[in-house]
């Protein structure tokens, strides 16, 4: 009996854990109307019209002087709405408190000649709207709204929403937002307003936020409309600034269409002033699904009657299924009497959707004497589809009364197999709706990217000054076929430039292979002023081609004339040598501070074996053409036997050995930075020997010896190395073997008892074995194995303090003979780094052997880099003797 209690028990306290995790709104005043006229108040409207706002339904009490008891939290739903004339979620007339969070609810009801709030103040915030399986013939739908007579007051509406779900909405107008001031200089904002529209539902316009000022300013951002399922709706706009002599600014705002919606026009962010200046940025529209849009698209609109009107940085993306019978344009400054700037906006068109209007990425409209139009830097990709309209990277309208016009550094690029067989491609125009005007510039710096193209034939191209071609190297067939006019120069004089390129991660085309880039035969190859007889090229992230062109028959045909390995590459191979770069500073620690501690440890006990070990770490940079910087550390530890010979005293020991790094490298190529990173480390161990001779005067003479063994792991990335399609390249790990010895003779002068000097000479030898691997792009890098020799001489001078203290100072000079990685890719060379060259070598340290207890002794050192090798490391001895 008691376990199924039990068992009873634990669900109940289930449910009431599931019951508590439930937040339920408390409202302020929840309003429920169903058809009760006696609910209905005449809200006074100061300064308004009209007033009062009769037959109104809102939390009770809202009639007396213009404000509702709770500005916030308040729910009103309605149900039935006979007599109905205005609805709202609060109000507040009278002064400056703000209405936020409160809800408005239609439900299934027909509404005629209403206007509907989710808040009503100056400022109004996070108040919404649903209009749910409903009928609305009004004036207006709003989620936040405020408009101002006259006067300085700021109106703002944040983050209010409507949403229309199964409904019918005419004769209005739709806004997340809306803040207005009719008369004066008080500003206008509407940020972070949305309005949504799904399932079987119809709208007139629709705006996410709305902000106007007579003269101040007005700003419109981060406001938003989407649609879904089977919308209709007439004009979808993102967000709207209109200032008639104040600066309008429209930005962040976006415009989503999809499922089945039909919409007539689209703006993604509209900026509108009379005298001042008009800003539209960043704003978006994105249409996909089955949707269609009968009318234009803008992302967005800048427009001034004497100011300078600049759209910058907004979009237009077109995928799915999406049909568009009108033109599409990233962005559109329009100025009557002043600049107009269009610049780097984008448009983007894909899948299999359907766009039988002309494609602007910019387009720039400037009317006046002396006044100009801009459409610079703008970009359109096409990457399927169908598009039967121009297509223009930059579009400069100029209506022939003295203004000037420009559309330069704009790009079109196309892929896939879309079909544009009614497209003429612009990379600028600029002249009077077809016409070309002469002497402005539509032709500077744009450019024509062919990538992995596989569609249709098109109409035309001209006005690029950059043709770059990209395929894969299996393609057979001309990679752009033309039925028109393809032109290869301005006609007038200046000439366009070609570059040719393969994709992929297999073997590249080889020498003597032929690829015709564009076949005009059925229309025109206009050669007019070019002089280009070879191009260059790329395949993938790691080579280069150079190409000699030929352009007979109405062809551009390109012969493949050479392969290498790209400059660039070479960063990939300094990474693979900071391996060695680490290994080697491996062998200074134990041919340095790691022989000297296993002589050492081995003289200090009875029976001539010891532990010895050792310690550095710091910061080196190396030149290899380009350089290397690296912080590490490195160690080691083992166990040494000292024996006496008739010679003299041999030392030999063995130890476990461990370094590790992070490097980077620096590169510039043409003025581009190539820089990249990685982490190195290495494990290992070895053996060591050192004979000291017996004392010969004044001195002895010692030999020394290391054998080495080990793996390093290395661990790269370079982001700047790409392949031509973009995609970074630059990353690896490494895993090789590597081995090295070291050999060394030097004498030991005692000046007197306090005072030695140690001249020496060492040798040293390294290799870290090669390693392929494969970048992320998926080219194969064969690195060889990297050889390092090195001589270093140099003297150490120690003074004995006392029997704590010992003071040691040196120099010494090394020279790096080798010291270079090669690689190759695909079977071509990389350029190879290395790190040949001089070094000079500062030390100052102190040997530290307390009185009180000589079993335990301290080493620290300081040394110093200069030449091909510089920077500085500290090294560090604790050795206790048991």
């Amino acid at each position: 009996m008691a376990r199924p209690l039990f068992r009873a028990l634990s669900k109940t306290s289930s449910v009431f854990a599931l019951l508590s995790s439930i937040t339920v709104p408390v409202w302020a005043e929840d309003v429920v109307y169903d058809g009760d006229a006696t609910m209905l108040q005449d809200i006074p409207n100061p300064g308004g019209t009209p007033d009062p706002i009769s037959n109104s339904v809102a939390p009770s009490g809202s009639n007396i002087m213009g404000q509702s008891p709770n500005l916030a939290n308040n729910r009103v739903t309605v149900t039935n709405g006979s007599g109905v004339e205005s609805v709202f979620g609060a109000v507040n007339t009278v002064d400056s408190d703000a209405v936020t969070n409160n809800q408005v609810l239609i439900e299934g009801t027909t509404m005629t000649d209403v206007m509907i709030m989710g808040g009503w103040a100056p400022t109004v915030t996070g108040n919404s709207v649903t209009i749910n399986r409903g009928t609305v013939n009004g004036r207006g739908i709003f989620g936040g709204y405020y408009n101002l007579i006259s006067g300085s007051s700021a109106a703002t509406a944040t983050g209010n929403s409507v949403a229309i779900i199964d409904s019918t909405v005419n004769n209005g107008v739709t806004a997340g937002g809306y803040a207005a001031v009719q008369s004066g200089d008080g500003t206008a904002t509407a940020s972070n307003n949305k309005v949504t529209i799904s399932g079987v539902s119809v709208v007139d316009q629709s705006f996410g936020g709305y902000a106007k000022s007579d003269s101040g300013a007005a700003q419109a951002s981060g406001n938003s409309v989407t649609t879904d399922d089977n919308a209709q709706v007439i004009s979808a706009t993102g967000g709207v600034a209109v200032s008639n002599s104040g600066i309008a600014t429209a930005s962040g705002n976006k415009v989503t269409i999809s499922g089945v919606s039909i919409v007539d026009r689209s703006l993604g962010g509209g900026a509108v002033s009379s005298s001042g200046s008009a800003q539209a940025s960043g704003n978006n529209v994105t249409i996909g699904g089955d949707a269609q849009v009968t009318s234009s698209i803008i992302g967005g609109h800048a427009v001034s009657d004497s100011g300078t009107a600049q759209a910058s940085g907004n979009s237009v993306a077109i995928s799915d299924n999406a049909q568009v019978t009108s033109s599409i344009i990233g962005g559109h400054a329009v100025s009557n009497s002043g600049t107009a700037q269009a610049t780097n906006n984008t448009v983007t068109i894909g899948d299999v959707s359907i766009v039988t209007g002309s494609v602007y990425g910019g387009y720039a409209d400037s009317n006046g004497a002396g006044m100009s139009g801009e459409a610079n830097n703008n970009k359109v990709t096409i990457s399927g589809g169908t598009v039967s309209g121009s297509i223009y990277g930059g579009y400069s309208l100029v209506d022939g009364h003295g203004e000037t016009g420009s559309a330069t550094g704009n790009s079109v690029t196309i892929g896939g197999a879309p079909d544009l067989s009614g497209a003429d491609f612009y990379g600028g125009f600029v002249g009077t709706a077809t016409t070309p005007v002469p002497g402005m510039d539509a032709f500077s710096g744009n450019t024509l990217n062919v990538f992995d193209y596989g569609g249709s034939a098109v109409q035309s191209v001209q006005n690029f000054q950059q043709y770059n071609f990209t395929f894969p190297v299996t393609q057979n067939t001309p990679v752009l076929n033309v039925t028109g006019t393809a032109a290869l120069g301005d006609g007038n004089g200046r000439s366009s430039t070609v570059t040719a390129s393969t994709l992929g991660n297999t073997a590249p085309l080889r020498a003597g292979d032929r690829v015709t880039l564009i076949d005009a035969s059925a229309g025109t190859l206009n050669t007019t002023g070019f002089t280009q007889t070879q191009a260059q090229g790329q395949h993938s992230a790691t080579l280069n081609y150079l190409w000699d062109l030929d352009t007979a028959n109405n062809m551009l045909t390109a012969t493949l004339s050479s392969v290498q390995a790209r400059p660039q590459a070479k960063v990939l191979v300094e990474g693979f040598l900071s391996g060695l770069a680490l290994v080697n500073q491996g062998a200074d620690l134990a041919a340095g501070q790691g022989m000297r501690d296993a002589v050492l440890s081995s003289q200090e006990t009875e029976n001539g074996i010891g532990i010895f070990g050792a310690l550095s770490g710091g910061w080196s940079e190396y030149d290899t053409g380009s350089h290397i910087e690296m912080s590490s550390i490195s160690l080691l530890t083992g166990l040494s036997r000292g024996v006496d010979l008739i010679p003299g005293r041999l030392t030999v020991g063995a130890f476990f050995e461990y370094g590790s790094g992070s490097h980077d490298t620096y590169n510039a190529f043409s003025g581009i930075d190539y820089n990249g990173d990685g982490d190195v480390d290495h494990l290992g161990g070895g053996i060591i020997g050192r004979l000291d001779f017996a004392e010969a005067g004044p001195g002895h003479v010692y030999t020394e010896a290391s054998f080495r063994a080990g793996t390093v792991s290395n661990e790269y990335n370079n982001a700047n190395l790409v392949d031509v399609a973009g995609h970074r390249a630059g990353g690896y790990d490494s895993d090789s073997g590597y081995y090295g010895l070291h050999a060394g003779l030097g004498y030991i002068s005692h000046l007197n008892d306090t005072m030695s000097l140690d001249l020496y000479g060492k040798y040293f030898w390294t290799r870290v074995q090669g390693d392929d691997v494969a970048l992320a792009t998926g080219e194969p890098i064969s690195f060889d194995d990297a050889d390092s020799h090195r001589m270093r001489v140099g003297t150490r001078f120690a003074y004995a303090e006392n029997i704590t203290y010992t003071h040691y100072m040196g120099v010494a000079y090394e020279h790096e003979f080798d010291g270079e990685a090669g690689a190759t890719t695909f079977g071509y060379a990389i350029d190879a780094p290395e790190l040949a060259g001089g070094t000079g070598i500062g030390e100052v340290g102190m040997h530290i052997v307390p009185t009180n207890d000589p079993s335990l002794s301290l080493d620290m050192g300081l040394q110093a880099y200069v030449g091909t090798r510089e920077g500085m490391t500290g090294s560090l001895q604790i050795r206790y003797e048991f």
